[in-house]
């Protein structure tokens, strides 16, 4: 588990068993105080060979072909997949299957492939070259993969229709860089053999120590081991004790423990791991161990002697290929790649190394999961460019990171100074009387952060360059940069002087450290660098600001601690179609974020859903990462959980037969019954459930959340559509819903209200039909029949609505419809 530093949600990686890791998922939810929704962008270039506007499932055997073809072109010649390829008929058993991915298992242990499941994406997302892939041994960081795989697909489905690939990009060709760890160690026996006790037994390493573990083990550095000071592990107030001064043994540490080993050669082992724990301060229990990434950068340079240049990057200050060239170029230089990311589904953080590069983008990860499911993944989400976007909104990216630089200290090195820039709000246009007159009254939000190990003090303020020369500087603030990682929101309202020649500039933001003349451009700028003109009479932008209107805020929910608050905002955009990141504040603390498609001149609706976990008053806003200004403020009084049964609850599907439905949607309705005298405001979550081979156990497909209310004394039923079912596939419903316990908060302090997921209903297994294969010419009855896509979503009703439909194939009356 990690810490991101840029929230105060706790990292863990967990060994989540089938049925059970959703009860991990609110917690985490709630335990995670900045921006709950965000979606890690992780590992999948959505490469589309088409320009059409219009996209359609990739069937199993066309899944199949696809990934038998890419074993035979990319996998290693000496790998047992590509062993097993080679002959007349290999095996391929498939294990799973979504709407964005079928996964393949090769032969036996020799192997898996996981396959696009969606015509817009490359045809092979992932694979390992040895072992299988089961998802009850799948480490929480591939299941937070396999999580953002299907969220990117429901991101393309929901971009608007002429939203398509301008053009086809050819897979670079790079040279090839084998993996360059040789250690396969995670974070159990005998790696743990001297972590402290918890629940009578030795607790987990974690995966920030196991993955900053292997990198050391890699560079064998440093000989000793520096004394460290005892602490208390908050989670599960476990006291650790001090550690003296000793010396690594690297001659007797492995690169393998899955080989009869001496109890020196695991004593060796163990105490690096708990000498890196403990550098770290990882917050130790029994089962998930957590500790924040930007620990070991902070402590691995001054207690184990490692480069003070080595710092922290983030995935949403670079566009796809310039973070791919960033990471390719570390391990060009034989530097593993400290990885972090946060999940899609449980708001946990995983770290991992990336090690190793193969010609199509894919890198090599150690999940430091004992070498299983070790593999080469894509390090890219969708190519924003092929998509008519300069950057991807930052909630697909904004908890992707990595660690560059991590080596050995090669000498008398110092710690650098540097303000990173996160986000900044661009200038807007601006008109004055004459050329002697300042631009006045300009508002801007600045979010920095030291990404390095040493703090200091430093002014920040806008910087106007012309042909990379630095012409004029304006201040904006003043700031302490600690060495805690965490990003400082700053805001400041400013004049551009009249004394700024007329002329076309580049505006980037700057520092200058305190006690220093230079002011610098910050690190991070990515697509930040705006162009802009100053004549006379007007500041010309680059950029426009979008116009939006709030018409209404709705907040639906029991506003009671630890459960679901739904905050909706009804925004008409007055300019351009908008796709952009908005967030949720309580004073200045994110507590919700959603990326959503704003048409141009339309109004929608923007749902934020977040769990209160105090009670008191609280003043919220709301703010885009676009600079677009949402005027909405207002406050919210969060009172204390009451106690309360959950409602009782049925599930009816639309049945096509006994015991079936039709593909692609699973549609029915739930009933709930609440016997209490007050309101059931918890929410429901339905998970869809995909039955495994031939056994009773199903792995997770997907899941929606109903936020309807359940009046005292009453009985309510609540439709539901479930999309992008396999046809031939068997699935259940699970129904749980929300209780609330009251806990100790040991990191923040005080108390905190937890909700808990409990499950209510399991279904029996429903086999997907398919839907008619035969693809009609558009012939539409004059009756009002509803039109699906073919995610199964109602898009239309009748010939009239139809006709304005984009171009595609369409679902009317049980039949596939071309237009």
């Amino acid at each position: 588990m990690t810490k991101s530093g840029k929230s105060s949600g706790w990292y863990r990686e967990r060994k989540d068993e089938l049925h059970t890791f959703k009860d991990t998922t609110r917690i985490t939810f709630y335990t995670n105080k900045l921006n709950m929704r965000k979606i890690f962008t992780f590992l999948v270039l959505l490469c589309c060979a088409t320009t059409l506007a219009f996209s359609a499932p990739v069937g199993r055997q066309q899944a199949r072909q696809a990934a038998l073809a890419f074993i035979k072109s990319h996998v290693s010649t000496n790998s047992q997949v590509a062993t097993r390829a080679s002959q007349a008929t290999p095996s391929l058993n498939e294990v799973a299957s979504t709407n964005a991915y079928y996964i393949f298992n090769v032969g036996k242990g020799q192997g898996f492939v996981i396959a696009s499941a969606d015509d817009r994406t490359a045809d092979v997302l992932g694979y390992a070259e040895e072992g299988t892939y089961d998802e009850q041994q799948c480490p929480a960081s591939l299941k937070m993969l396999l999580a953002q795989y299907r969220q990117e697909v429901s991101m393309l489905n929901n971009m608007p229709a002429t939203t398509k690939p301008a053009t086809t990009r050819a897979g670079r060709k790079l040279q090839p860089i084998e993996p360059l760890l040789k250690t396969t160690w995670s974070q159990y026996s005998p790696y743990n053999q001297q972590t402290p006790m918890h629940n009578d037994k030795h607790c987990v390493t974690g995966c920030v120590a196991t993955a900053a573990a292997q990198i050391m083990g890699y560079y064998q550095y440093p000989k000793k081991a520096p004394a460290m000071p005892a602490y208390t592990a908050p989670s599960a107030h476990l006291q650790v004790s001090e550690l003296v001064e000793s010396t690594f043994e690297w001659n007797d540490i492995l690169p393998s423990y899955r080989i009869p080993t001496t109890q020196q050669q695991q004593d060796a082992v163990a105490k690096l791991m708990r000498y890196v724990g403990q550098a770290v301060y990882m917050d130790y229990t029994a089962d998930d161990s957590g500790a924040d990434s930007y620990n070991v950068i902070l402590f691995l340079t001054r207690m184990f002697g490692y480069a003070k240049d080595m710092h922290r990057v983030f995935r949403d200050h670079y566009t796809s290929e310039e973070w791919c060239n960033l990471i390719y170029n570390e391990l060009k230089a034989k530097r593993p790649v400290y990885y972090f990311a946060e999940d899609v589904v449980y708001n946990y953080g995983h770290a991992f190394v990336c090690d190793g590069y193969k010609e199509g983008d894919y890198f090599h990860i150690n999940w430091g999961w004992g070498g299983q499911f070790n593999g080469y993944y894509r390090l890219s989400v969708l190519s924003p460019r092929e998509y008519g976007f300069k950057q991807l909104p930052s909630i697909y990216t904004r908890e992707q990171g990595a660690i560059i630089g991590f080596r050995p200290s090669e000498g008398a090195d110092v710690f650098p100074k540097v303000v990173d820039i996160k986000e900044m709000t661009p200038l807007q246009g601006q008109s004055r009387s004459n050329s002697s007159d300042d631009f006045t009254d300009f508002d801007i939000t600045m979010k920095c952060v030291n990404n390095y190990g040493e703090a200091f003090d430093a002014d920040c303020g806008l910087g106007f360059w012309q042909g990379g020369r630095l012409i004029n500087a304006v201040k904006l603030f003043s700031s302490k940069f600690k060495t805690d990682g965490k990003i400082q929101r700053n805001e400041a309202n400013f004049n551009i002087p009249h004394t700024l020649a007329n002329g076309k500039y580049t505006v980037l933001p700057v520092y200058r450290i305190q006690g220093e003349s230079e002011w610098k451009a910050c690190g991070g700028i990515g697509d930040m660098a705006q162009e802009i003109e100053i004549t006379d009479t007007e500041l010309k932008t680059s950029t426009a600001k979008p116009v939006l209107e709030v018409k209404k805020v709705d907040v639906k929910g029991s506003k009671e601690a630890g459960r679901p608050l739904f905050v909706t905002l009804t925004i008409e955009n007055k300019g351009d179609e908008l796709y952009d990141t908005f967030n949720m504040l309580f004073k200045y603390d994110y507590v919700a974020s959603t990326t959503t498609f704003l048409p141009a001149r339309q109004t929608t609706d923007v749902v934020f859903e977040l769990y209160p976990k105090e009670v008191g008053e609280f003043d919220y806003s709301f703010e885009c990462k676009s600079g677009a200004t949402i005027s909405s403020r207002g406050n919210i009084t969060i009172t204390e959980s009451k106690s309360q049964n959950l409602p009782s609850v049925e599930v009816k599907i639309e049945q096509s037969e006994e015991n079936a439905f039709q593909a692609p949607a699973m549609r029915g309705k739930l009933i709930a019954t609440n016997s209490e005298s007050a309101d059931y405001c918890g929410g429901f979550d339905i998970e869809l459930r995909c039955k495994k081979g031939n056994t009773d156990e199903a792995y997770f497909e997907n899941k929606i959340s109903l936020t309807d209310i359940i009046p005292a004394n009453s009985t309510k039923e609540i439709p539901f559509s479930i999309d992008n079912v396999a046809a031939g596939a068997q699935y259940a419903i699970y129904v749980d819903g929300y209780k609330v316990e009251k806990e100790e908060d040991f990191i923040q302090g005080g108390m905190k209200y937890v909700p808990k997921w409990e499950r209510i209903l399991k279904t029996p297994f429903y086999m997907a039909k398919d839907a008619p294969t035969a693809i009609a010419v558009p012939h539409i009855s004059h009756e009002p029949m509803l039109i699906y896509n073919l995610q199964g979503v109602v898009v239309g009703k009748g010939e009239q609505q139809f006709e304005s439909l984009p171009k595609g194939i369409y679902i009317i009356g049980g039949k596939k419809v071309v237009k």
